[in-house]
């Protein structure tokens, strides 16, 4: 199963995306029979391999088509294996890997599935026991960011008071295994289940990550106060092209496509 999947990403990733796109059959019957029910159930000698394989496949053939019922299927199907898994923290560090290039690649139609979504990312981001979990979910906070960075206005506050939580978890996590010389256990566990190793500065990599979260959600609150303000004053778009004094601190006109490729107004 695990291998038979592996192949399928291979000939998808190696065929013309516009072949893809014409293959209607391939998208309705190959990925809602093998991708979907590939990820449902599957278990721990299946999964490492499984859900990075099928989160690819979705990515190469049903990516940019916000009509897709497939791709909608397979992120419902992800989270219930989420949600069933949510605290072996092996298994979510593979569930977020593999899902981070999809929900990128989806942009704002991953806002339908936040009621399921935000609670599991939530919950990993705050997982101090866990370092590489942690920076998983603030990556993959961050993808979502920027995909969805239109939609993002009313979340951006609550979402940043969680960001500063777990930066005061990471830095107090970083000062007490300094201390001790040591680092987590359950990240050791973590280590070896999923064949990979947690570097000596992982707490390191987390506090990165959030910073980059943060940068992300600062951009997004400042090009909405922006837009209000420019509302507020009666200001138009042409008015404030011509006018440099009026130039908002974020620029407007920053599209969903830069955005999502990673092109944040002040930020490397």
């Amino acid at each position: 199963r695990r291998l038979g999947l592996v192949a399928l990403q291979h000939a998808v990733q190696g065929a013309p995306p516009a072949a893809l796109r014409r293959a209607r059959y391939l998208r309705q019957a190959m990925l809602a029979s093998a991708v979907v029910n590939a990820v449902r159930g599957a278990d721990e000698a299946v999964w490492a391999a499984a859900a990075p394989a099928a989160c690819a496949i979705v990515v190469a053939v049903e990516a940019g088509d916000v009509w897709s019922s497939t791709s909608d299927d397979f992120v419902k199907a992800m989270l219930s294996e989420a949600e069933l898994h949510q605290h072996e923290l092996a298994h979510a560090l593979v569930w977020v890997r593999a899902m981070t290039p999809l929900l990128q690649a989806l942009g704002c139609v991953v806002v339908r599935h936040f009621a399921r979504l935000m609670p599991l990312l939530l919950t990993w981001l705050h997982a101090e026991a866990a370092p590489q979990l942690c920076g998983a979910a603030a990556a993959a906070l961050d993808a979502v960011a920027r995909g969805c960075w239109p939609c993002m206005g009313p979340h951006v506050t609550f979402l940043r008071a969680h960001v500063l939580q777990a930066r005061q978890e990471a830095t107090a996590a970083q000062g007490l295994a300094g201390a001790e010389g040591q680092h987590s256990v359950t990240a050791d566990v973590i280590s070896n289940e999923v064949g990979g190793s947690v570097p000596p500065d992982a707490t390191s990599g987390v506090l990165k990550a959030l910073d980059r979260l943060d940068q992300v959600l600062e951009a997004i609150a400042a090009s909405k106060q922006a837009a209000v303000d420019m509302q507020t004053n009666g200001v138009t778009h042409q008015e404030l092209n011509a006018s440099p004094s009026l130039s908002p601190a974020v620029p407007l006109n920053v599209s969903a496509v830069s955005l999502a490729a990673g092109q944040l107004p002040y930020i490397s």
